[in-house]
């Protein structure tokens, strides 16, 4: 639980369909978070919209059909979301990507494989910091 959060606060999870995925998945939902799972990239880009916001947001930059890079975009540009933190996940480190993604708006950038007690603690910063 995070002081001044909502219990349980609601996290967007948008992330290929695979079995890490499902292990974080697994992970966060064993924290007690509110989870909203999307796994595909033009899906969500249509859906984004019109979702109820949340307290925050994960994205893999290698989201199936788009990247997340235009997601974090979006989601910057729409009302109430403008303060809602977003982590974004890419398969190595990147430099140029995360450098736009800092630029974008990105709260945060992870390299994968992801270490899930650092991880949670990043999400709690982030949370915490609402």
């Amino acid at each position: 639980m995070v002081p001044g959060i909502p219990n349980p606060a609601h996290i967007l999870l948008a992330q290929a369909e695979s079995p890490n995925g499902l292990l974080l998945a697994g992970h966060l939902l064993r924290e007690k978070f509110c989870l909203s799972l999307r796994s595909d990239g033009t899906g969500l880009l249509q859906e984004l919209p019109t979702l109820s916001v949340p307290h925050i947001c994960i994205i893999d930059l290698n989201l199936p059909n788009h990247t997340g890079m235009p997601l974090l975009q979006l989601a910057k540009t729409l009302p109430g979301w403008a303060q809602t933190p977003v982590i974004l996940l890419s398969e190595g480190p990147q430099e140029s990507h995360e450098i736009l993604a800092f630029r974008m708006g990105a709260s945060d950038f992870v390299t994968k494989p992801i270490k899930f007690d650092p991880f949670l603690a990043r999400i709690r910063r982030r949370l915490s910091a609402c």
